[in-house]
């Protein structure tokens, strides 16, 4: 029973999966346009541009359980081109040709070992860096736990009193040591003086603090991209070494494929020879064929010339001497088309060209090679 729709437009359907990246359901659509293709005799010719995705082979996996197990390197390239293959002659699949997986497989192609993956001399300089930038609170400021401030206000505080109390003695030495209003006003816009001027160096302060805020900020950035650029280095020098050997399995892996497309291309030519056979083998039988049916047909022009011509027999007497009119009675001769009156028939009977037979008491005639 055949498991396609005759009347579902499968190409329509096939696209609308492929648009939406549902490339399972694509393939499978894709087997059943090839199955009514097929099945109903249609012109149109049969694709697999889908066809890997019913694959549910993952050589991905295969791959790596090989390369982790020492497996021989024949091995390995032997999935790694089933893998390529699929992954190259697949729609949705061109991605997983040539991978982090094909990197690896090659490596070992290469090596016989797997070498391992790239381990930086410096991530954990970045990563503690990178978290000190992102975790840094927003600049505040206090001057009175700022020791600048404490420093500036222990000097100004020291000036301040003795400018008191050089204005106190002065004051005395004017009054005979008498203490006065004045000379304690004098004292007192002295050490105003130098709190004002302490008070004058906040603003000066805060500025100070906030360069150095953005300064530590700055001085973190440079080290994170300094270590950044270290990293990036060795990476490359890595990555420079990987490539080396990468460039040296490559080759091998071609020459690899070299041999074996010349083994399939010897293979394909036995297979050519062979098909070449077959054809003639069939010309033949069909040449044969078309002379058989030649003859077929000559004996029945034969037939139907002696039909033409009066039979000189009692039995023919006989039938006309009844009245009966054989000519006009049309009979079927099996194996050929057409009908045939019954002189014709019986003088297909005696060149051999058919035979006559009795089937439930009725006589039929037939056509001689269907023995």
């Amino acid at each position: 029973m055949a498991s396609y729709n005759k009347d579902v437009d499968y190409r329509a359907l096939i696209d609308k999966a492929a648009s939406v990246g549902d490339y399972r359901t694509a393939a499978e659509l894709e087997k059943q346009r090839n199955e009514k293709i097929a099945g109903e005799g249609m012109r149109y010719q049969t694709t697999s541009d889908y066809s890997g995705w019913l694959d549910k082979t993952d050589y991905g996996e295969k791959i790596q359980s090989a390369v982790n197990d020492g497996k021989s390197k024949q091995a390995v390239s032997n999935l790694l081109e089933k893998r390529v293959d699929k992954a190259g002659s697949t729609l949705g699949m061109g991605q997983w040709a040539y991978d982090d997986i094909y990197d690896m497989a090659m490596e070992y192609l290469a090596t016989g070992v797997n070498a391992g993956t790239y381990q930086s001399s410096y991530s954990d300089s970045i990563s503690e860096l990178l978290d000190k930038l992102l975790s840094r609170e927003a600049f505040s400021y206090d001057y009175e736990s700022d020791p600048l401030y404490q420093s500036y206000a222990e000097v100004y505080g020291r000036e301040g009193k003795r400018a008191m109390e050089d204005a106190l003695g002065l004051s005395a030495q004017n009054t005979g040591g008498l203490a006065s209003s004045y000379a304690t006003a004098a004292a007192q816009q002295a050490g105003s003086y130098y709190g004002s001027q302490l008070a004058g160096k906040i603003p000066e302060l805060y500025k100070l603090a906030y360069e150095v805020y953005l300064g530590e900020a700055e001085s973190d950035v440079q080290n994170l991209q300094m270590l950044s650029e270290l990293e990036q280095n060795e990476y490359q020098r890595h990555r420079d070494s990987v490539e080396d050997i990468y460039k040296d399995a490559e080759l091998d892996y071609e020459k690899y494929l070299d041999e074996l497309e010349a083994q399939r291309y010897d293979s394909e030519q036995q297979y050519k020879k062979s098909r070449d056979a077959v054809e003639d083998q069939r010309y033949d039988t069909e040449w044969q064929y078309d002379l058989d049916r030649d003859a077929i047909d000559d004996r029945r022009y034969e037939a139907q010339l002696a039909a033409k011509t009066p039979a000189k027999t009692s039995s023919s007497s006989k039938s006309s001497s009844s009245g009966r009119d054989d000519r006009k009675t049309e009979v079927s001769v099996y194996g050929l088309t057409g009908t045939y009156s019954l002189p014709e028939a019986e003088a297909m009977v005696a060149i051999g060209l058919a035979e006559r037979v009795k089937e439930k008491r009725k006589t039929i005639y037939k056509i001689a090679a269907m023995n």
